[in-house]
């Protein structure tokens, strides 16, 4: 039992210097443990989500970061550009020869960038580069990304790839913009068939009160969907406004009726809590399907479609 007590208390004095020793070796650390690198607080490619603004224009903060663990000590300058070729680079990559899916540089006449950088002030760790969209001038039938990097910096270094640069896919968003669960059909007189479809509806805005969206049951639909896009307005009085982008899918949508239990081209919204509710819109359209040159289909959908909304 002596012999025990002593080692005890042997292991308990060599905790005690072990952790003296840890101690003396923290403060004899430098202040900067890492090389401080300059980087985009959101790298590589990202969804640059913003709500439409009825003025048409929408200003959008890019943060631009210093990383490490000590406080910076002097203002650090950064300087940005587009840089095209990352895009390039990211397209070949994600879609390879599916050329149609690739994304497109955001047209210089769609925003304004006054000062391409920042500058991080000493004692903060990000500065912010201001971006103002044109929204109005915005083709929103594309897929748009704006390519930035950094290239200089006054001091430090710049961070290596992918946090040196940005690839913002620009989507906008209204009230009633995204993803919605659909309960479709889809009938063709031709050969009075009727398909059930299980695709889900993207709405995809294009101002404060329109969405689009592509027509339902289009086959080999990565190539041809946008000729099929086809615009949904949600008017005042809870009626829909369909109509087709492309007039050579010679598109009819039916007159709109809002009675309870016969919806047609029409939007329900139903309050589940104080924080959540449902949009429901009830379609019925019909369009001429040419995915197939030598025969052409009349197609038309009926039904729903659903989403959740979180309130604000």
């Amino acid at each position: 039992m002596k012999t025990n007590r002593i080692m005890n208390k042997i292991k308990f004095y060599s905790c005690l210097l072990t952790a003296a020793s840890l101690m003396v070796a923290c403060e004899d650390l430098p202040d900067e443990q890492f090389t401080k690198y300059a980087n985009f607080t959101r790298s590589d490619y990202q969804e640059w989500v913003m709500e439409y603004d009825p003025s048409g224009e929408v200003t959008s903060d890019v943060s631009i970061s210093i990383s490490g663990t000590s406080v910076l000590s002097k203002d650090l300058k950064v300087e940005v550009e587009l840089n095209t070729a990352k895009l390039d680079s990211f397209n070949f990559e994600k879609f390879r020869n599916e050329t149609a899916l690739y994304y497109e540089v955001l047209p210089e006449d769609c925003y304004e960038i006054a000062d391409y950088g920042t500058t991080i002030k000493a004692g903060d760790e990000f500065g912010l580069m201001p971006v103002k969209f044109h929204l109005d001038k915005i083709n929103k039938y594309k897929n748009y990304v704006l390519p930035l990097s950094i290239f200089r910096v006054s001091a430090n270094s710049i961070a290596l790839s992918p946090y040196y640069f940005t690839l913002m896919n620009i989507v906008l968003k209204n009230n009633f913009s995204g993803l919605y669960s659909s309960s479709l059909k889809c009938y063709s007189p031709d050969d009075k068939s009727t398909i059930e479809v299980k695709e889900n509806q993207i709405l995809r805005t294009v101002d404060d009160k329109t969405c689009y969206f592509y027509a339902a049951f289009i086959e080999r639909a990565n190539q041809i969907k946008k000729d099929y896009a086809i615009n949904v307005k949600l008017n005042d009085d809870m009626t829909l406004t369909l109509t087709a982008v492309n007039p050579d899918i010679d598109f009819k949508a039916s007159p709109s009726d809002t009675t309870p239990d016969k919806e047609v081209n029409a939007a329900v919204i139903t309050q589940l809590t104080d924080k959540k509710s449902t949009i429901k819109l009830f379609l019925n359209y019909s369009y001429l399907d040419k995915s197939d040159p030598g025969f052409p289909v009349r197609r038309e959908i009926s039904g729903n479609i659903i989403r959740e909304v979180v309130l604000k």
